[in-house]
């Protein structure tokens, strides 16, 4: 990874808040809190771009690819599908998680107690 690149990342390490939960969902009997993607891009989005990065993501035929475009390097991150033929609307909700933890993987953000979950994401760094 270039100089310039690792610069650009501590910078914005550097200067990221730390995202709050504040949207509630639940699963069978469990209620949780978590910063959706408007929340966590809302908060990061200007120190993100400030620091020279663009952001994108694309839905492929196995998962969400996240690139972080920068004029010194790509930073990618890739999380795959779940499961083979949800509905649109489960496809969906799918897409938008693995694009809120992509951000937070490429990034490092923090989300208040965020649980290890890019143990199960791959995370690649290349120039």
């Amino acid at each position: 990874m270039k100089k310039e690149l690792i610069e650009a990342l501590v910078k914005v390490q550097r200067d990221l808040p730390v995202v709050k939960k504040g949207s509630e969902g639940s699963t069978g009997n469990r209620t949780y809190r978590y910063a959706d993607l408007p929340t966590v891009w809302g908060e990061v989005e200007k120190v993100i771009s400030d620091n020279g990065f663009f952001v994108t993501s694309e839905s492929t035929m196995d998962g969400v690819k996240t690139m972080a475009l920068h004029e010194h390097g790509i930073l990618e991150s890739f999380i795959p599908y779940t499961k083979e033929g949800p509905k649109p609307q489960e496809l969906g909700s799918e897409i938008t998680y693995f694009r809120r933890y992509n951000i937070c993987a490429i990034f490092n953000i923090i989300v208040d107690n965020l649980l290890e979950f890019f143990s199960t994401s791959s995370l690649n760094f290349f120039n």
